[in-house]
């Protein structure tokens, strides 16, 4: 036993010593050529060879590298690693990646793998990296790429090339590892600047934590000139960062050359800022050369040394390189290095335009900050907004003054008629602003003047709290830091401004646009008031018949914002009496007043004798002068009124009409051609609210944020999902009934992958009963609560298809929205909330109590406060029998504004003021293409074909996409088949017999597919 033992030990260790012998003939054998040993080591370890042959390697998980084959003097081999994402944030996370998974900040989210990159040797090479756009990764404009340096992450320039599919990035030199991420939503940063004379808003303190008070001014050889200024208000509460500004750039280009000159005025700074009890300093430095770039940074650098030492901040505020200054590489920002200088100070602000066009849908704005995030990290940018008016002339945009603007805009007052200096007694008189003076911009979601002076034309745009709120979306659009609010600080619109950045901050309504209106009036010698009236915006003239006592009177004209009222000027006019009985003329037409029950206009009518008449087309009488009293009557236009009386406020007249009709009236709804001083005045106290009564205050919510988006109206679940994907939809509407379980509705939408609308009806029998509304409004609380994204309230409301009849009334509505809004809300506050689209219409003169006119119907839901319910306004289009960009030419011949989608578009825009966005809940264009003959009531449409429904609904898109109005669109629709003599709605299916589906091509080329 024990010989064998030792045998076979023997032989064991001389198997052991061939086999080592061979294998030291085998690497011998490879290491001489042809065969390298070397290249097949790196192949073996995953180490990958960078040559001058081949400069470019890349990872299968999408990660690539490169180097300038110039900088290859010898190869260079290179390791890529990956780990998986749901890897790296597990608990089974790699243990060399422990410390890199712990430390990756929580308002980034991680959307790639994490990256590994080794060099076999020490190098510096500058390297070239591109990493696959990640899948679920939208909205691509906040992602960024993240290094690891094996302490902390860090932020890494990078740009998106979305035609690539790739984050390219061009590094000094190679991280450790490298991820895409998402950056998250944070708390928002608000600072206000401050200048000479202002005081603080009432309730900045709840809105801004940092003001930029005025002052400082560079003065020659670096000194430092001016005093911060100081303000009414309690400061304590808020961080301060001084501004210093150069009012004249050879004054900074003789510091940036004066180097002895630099360090006086870096001594001068930090002594304010330290003494001064600071948190930092804010430096505003316009004008800075491009040579001179270098030494600005430079300069920037030094300061921002010297002030961290003192444990404060340095902010640096840059121009905004617009317009006319983008390049190929990039956008050409002059002397201001924009990486460097936020690598050497705390933050930047950048000054973004004034002017209004700039801020439209992926506009120049747009285009800045997606550069913008690309050169800075985005937690160091913040966006300096103005909230005063802005004046435009040739090109060249300032801030001015609402007083100076309006001012301007007064003595362009002149009078039409005609008359000399001095009237007849009963002598008509019209007087008016240039048409076309005063209109609302709905891109700048604010009311703009136009004037001549000087030759030249000036056109200024008022401020506007929807408007700032709307560009206070940026800082959420592309996650950035926060913001600085300029010219808000001494505004006569502050305290609106600031609620309206407040508002934003918490997430909650945009504010609603505040009516504007013209409103005139007459005054004697003596100062009484003999008459008044009110124009829209779109006919501003006046009409006074002269009264038969002689003497000198004074016509006004005040642009009424709101509750604030601006003087625009004034006429003076001396009557004479008259020779003989002067026959009472036709008075020249206005329009309707703006703040009314009712949106349509008419003629102005013969007064007679009459103490005021009915200008508004129909006009509600009630039982006391306010909205929530019961209707018991309407009046037509030209309907002859004896006033009785008055509220104190002159805003409501209690009347006795020709036909005997007794109640209050509106008064911006009559022509009044007496004094109202000499009615009594009675004060009614409003009623309680109650069932049926005023609606109740609205809770806050999330609101319609977000950009263009497009769906389709679907026969149950999405049965083409490729066809609605192929024309870039991700919306899908359903109606529901009050009471349905509509649960598989919603998840059977997100399960294929679109959001939902639900357009939600309920018995119109019982919809005027306040138990039945708040019964509704609890199954649309339940709806949200199930994940619906967005609910319709009703649908056309103004039919009594929809509505009972003879009880068509928008204030009860409203009361249903409004029970609505709030249960929705506080189930979930991200559930957009439409209000119910009228049908287009101008029927209610044919079908009295059946129909009510759509813009009637929307004028009196926005004048029971119903824009403070909705998140977006709902809108039907589908009379189209010419393309949208068309204003005449419509088959039905008539040129009502609702056959043409502009005319839809602008009319709602204008009687909400812009305040809330546009949602298309149903839209679409009807063809018998593949049908047969349309029903008589449809024969409209009948040259319609299949190629022009395609391409009008692809302009529609293109419009409604670049407009800044529209939220959403849905067209009408995707695949129904029913054709019926009353209802051929497959007539308006994009899906078209055999089911090809010509209008998804051009709506995706629309929507950028």
């Amino acid at each position: 036993m024990e010989k064998s033992s030792q045998s076979k030990r023997v032989s064991s260790v001389a198997s052991i010593v061939l086999w080592a012998m061979v294998a030291v003939l085998a690497v011998v054998g490879l290491l001489l050529p042809p065969v390298s040993l070397g290249k097949r080591l790196v192949t073996r370890k995953g180490l990958l060879e960078l040559s001058v042959d081949s400069s470019r390697v890349s990872h299968p998980d999408g990660l690539a590298l490169a180097v300038d084959p110039a900088l290859l003097v010898e190869p260079v081999r290179v390791r890529l690693d990956s780990v998986a994402r749901l890897e790296f944030l597990g608990q089974a996370v790699p243990d060399e990646w422990q410390t890199a998974a712990a430390a990756l900040p929580s308002l980034l989210t991680l959307k790639s793998p994490v990256y590994g990159i080794s060099f076999a040797d020490e190098n510096d090479l500058p390297v070239h990296l591109e990493i696959s756009i990640p899948n679920d990764a939208q909205p691509y404009r906040l992602l960024d790429l993240y290094s690891w340096d094996g302490a902390a992450w860090q932020w890494m320039p990078s740009r998106l090339d979305v035609a690539a599919d790739v984050i390219a990035a061009d590094l000094e030199r190679a991280p450790q590892a490298v991820a895409v991420v998402q950056a998250g939503a944070q708390e928002l940063l608000v600072g206000m600047s401050v200048g000479h004379g202002d005081g603080l808003p009432p309730a900045s303190s709840d809105v801004a934590s940092e003001l930029y008070p005025a002052g400082l001014v560079l003065g020659p050889g670096g000194a430092l000139l001016g005093q911060v200024v100081s303000f009414d208000g309690d400061s304590s509460t808020f961080r301060q960062f001084p501004t210093s500004v150069s009012a004249d750039p050879l004054l900074v280009q003789s510091l940036l050359s004066d180097p002895g000159a630099q360090q006086v005025h870096i001594r001068a700074l930090a002594s304010l800022a330290v003494g001064g009890g600071y948190a930092g300093l804010n430096l505003d430095y316009q004008g800075i050369a491009a040579g001179q770039r270098e030494a600005f940074t430079a300069f920037v650098a030094e300061l921002a040394d010297g002030l961290r030492a003192a444990d404060l901040e340095l902010v640096v505020t840059v121009p905004a390189p617009y317009p006319g200054q983008a390049s190929s590489s990039g956008w050409d920002t002059a002397g201001y290095d924009w990486p460097a200088l936020a690598a050497a100070a705390d933050r930047l602000i950048v000054t973004l335009p004034l002017e209004p066009a700039a801020y439209s849908p992926d506009g120049p704005v747009d285009q800045l900050l997606t550069w913008a995030v690309s050169q800075v990290n985005r937690r160091q940018l913040l966006i300096g907004l103005s909230g005063g008016a802005v004046r435009e002339v040739g090109r060249a945009f300032s801030v001015t003054s609402t007083a100076e603007a309006l001012a301007a805009l007064g003595a362009s007052l002149s009078r039409l008629d005609g008359g000399g200096s001095e009237l007849e007694a009963g002598s008509e008189v019209v007087v008016a602003l240039p048409t076309g003076s005063l209109a609302g911009d709905p891109v700048a979601a604010a009311y703009r003047a136009s004037y001549e002076l000087e030759g030249q034309t000036h056109t200024v745009w008022l401020p506007s709290a929807p408007a700032l709120y709307q560009r206070l979306g940026l800082l959420t659009d592309y996650g950035l830091e926060g913001v600085v609010l300029n010219h808000v600080a001494g505004s006569e619109m502050a305290g609106e401004l600031v609620q309206a950045v407040g508002s934003f901050v918490d997430s909650a309504a945009a504010p609603a646009a505040q009516p504007v209106s013209l409103a005139w009036s007459v005054h004697s010698a003596s100062g009484g008031e003999l008459s008044r009236a009110v124009s829209d915006l779109a006919n501003p003239q006046f009409a006074w018949y002269a009264v038969s006592t002689p003497g000198t009177y004074v016509i006004s004209s005040q642009l009424a914002i709101g509750d604030r009222v601006a003087d625009l000027g004034a006429i003076e006019i001396a009557v004479a009496a008259a020779p003989t009985a002067t026959p009472t003329p036709a008075p020249t037409p206005t329009l309707t007043p703006t703040p009314a029950e009712v949106a349509s206009t008419g003629p102005q009518y013969d007064p007679g004798d009459a103490d005021a008449v009915v200008s508004g087309d129909l006009v509600n009488v009630r039982e006391g002068p306010d909205t929530a009293f019961k209707q018991i009557a309407r009046l037509t236009g030209g309907t002859h009124l004896e006033i009785l009386a008055v509220n104190p406020a002159n805003t409501w007249l209690r009347v006795q009409a020709s036909d005997g009709t007794e109640g209050w009236v509106y008064a911006q709804l009559c022509t009044v051609y007496i004094s109202l001083a000499d009615r009594p005045v009675e004060d009614v106290p409003t009623p309680t609210p109650g069932p049926g009564g005023a609606a109740p205050p609205p809770v806050s919510g999330a609101g319609a944020a977000g950009g263009f988006e497009l769906g389709g109206q679907v026969n149950g679940y999405a049965s083409r999902p490729d066809v609605m994907q192929q024309a870039r939809m991700t919306w899908v509407k359903l109606q529901a009934h009050h009471g349905q379980d509509a649960s598989g509705m919603i998840s059977g939408a997100h399960g294929q992958g679109f959001r939902i609308l639900l357009s939600v009806i309920g018995d119109k029998s019982k919809v005027m009963n306040d138990g039945y509304q708040q019964g509704y409004a609890a199954y649309v609380g339940q709806l949200a609560a199930q994940g619906a994204d967005a609910i319709e309230i009703w649908n056309e409301a103004n039919l009594d298809r929809e509505w009972p009849r003879d009880q068509i009334d928008p204030a009860a509505y409203t009361r249903l929205l409004a029970y609505s809004f709030n249960a929705i809300k506080a189930s979930n506050p991200g559930t957009i909330v439409v209000g119910g689209a009228p049908a287009p219409t101008g029927a209610e003169g044919a079908f009295p109590g059946q129909v009510m006119n759509d813009n009637t119907w929307l004028q009196g839901v926005v004048n029971s406060g119903g824009l403070s319910y909705m998140d977006c306004v709902g809108i039907h289009y589908n009379e189209g029998t010419v393309g949208p960009n068309a204003w005449s030419g419509a088959t039905q011949g008539d040129n009502y504004y609702t056959r043409y989608y502009g005319g839809m578009v602008n009319t709602y825009w204008s009687i909400t003021g812009g305040a809330r966005p546009l949602c298309f809940t149903e839209l679409g264009y009807l063809t018998p293409e593949g049908y047969g003959a349309l029903p008589g009531n449809f024969g409209w449409a009948a040259s319609t074909t299949v190629a022009q429904q395609a391409q009008w609904l692809g302009e529609a898109v293109s419009l409604a996409r670049s407009s800044g109005q529209v939220r959403f669109m849905i067209v009408f629709n995707v695949d129904f088949t029913q054709w019926l003599p009353t209802d051929p709605q497959a007539g308006y299916a994009i899906i078209r017999p055999g089911g090809g589906c010509p209008a998804c091509a051009t709506m995706g080329a629309a929507m950028g597919g």
